[in-house]
């Protein structure tokens, strides 16, 4: 799979648009870490969706380049769900509202930001960044990119919202986001400082996970 996406993504880019790559297999190929690593790099060059065709799919790893590539996985295992599925994801492409996507941030410390980089924003699928921040909130987000009718940029006034008790849940938001993404990388190979870190981010959380569960007392 590695050296298709490198051939993939070096293909000259039309210029001022919105660029889609999908990758169709029944997921029993060779995928090492770094195809992971090449997909989250170049979000921002191709919006990335898998296929997983065949009556024995490895959905593990559809599903895993999806989420790296913060796409959908489209599982199609008989030839009768075809039509539907590629219809589907012909309307999810058809409509790119935002490509070229970029977040600065000015003013503020922030840190642990994921997607490294930033995917097309279709009509119907919306781009969440995660992340956290030291210090005092103050400074800027600034959103930019390229619309059908040109240049657009969009700067929101950190300090102009107040901090509330209601979203105290984008915290283990995060944490699932980072937990889900590790995940991925270990069903390709597990590693112990992938392990640990997964294993502490349950533990602060108080989130389940595949090293960590919740057990019940009965007094």
């Amino acid at each position: 799979l590695l050296p298709a996406l490198r051939r993939a993504l070096a293909l000259q880019r039309a210029r001022d648009c919105s660029r889609t790559l999908v990758i169709a297999t029944d997921g029993y190929v060779s995928v090492e870490e770094e195809a992971f690593d090449l997909i989250r790099r170049n979000l921002g060059q191709a919006n990335l969706f898998a296929f997983g065709i065949g009556s024995g799919v490895n959905r593990h790893l559809i599903e895993g380049m999806a989420h790296v590539g913060k796409g959908e996985p489209f599982i199609i295992t008989n030839p009768e769900e075809a039509a539907d599925k590629a219809e589907r994801f012909r309307r999810l492409i058809a409509s790119p509202m935002l490509t070229q996507v970029k977040l600065s941030v000015n003013g503020f410390d922030a840190y642990d930001i994921e997607p490294e980089n930033i995917p097309d924003v279709l009509s119907d699928r919306p781009v969440i960044v995660f992340g956290k921040w030291r210090g005092v909130a103050q400074g800027t987000l600034t959103v930019s990119g390229l619309t059908g009718e040109g240049r657009f940029r969009q700067d929101i006034a950190v300090d102009a919202v107040k901090p509330s008790s209601a979203n105290d849940a984008l915290r283990y938001l995060w944490a699932r986001e980072r937990i889900a993404l590790l995940a991925d990388y270990n069903l390709l190979d597990a590693d112990e400082k992938r392990i640990k870190e997964v294993t502490d981010l349950g533990l602060r959380y108080n989130l389940l996970t595949a090293y960590t569960s919740f057990v019940a007392v009965d007094s």
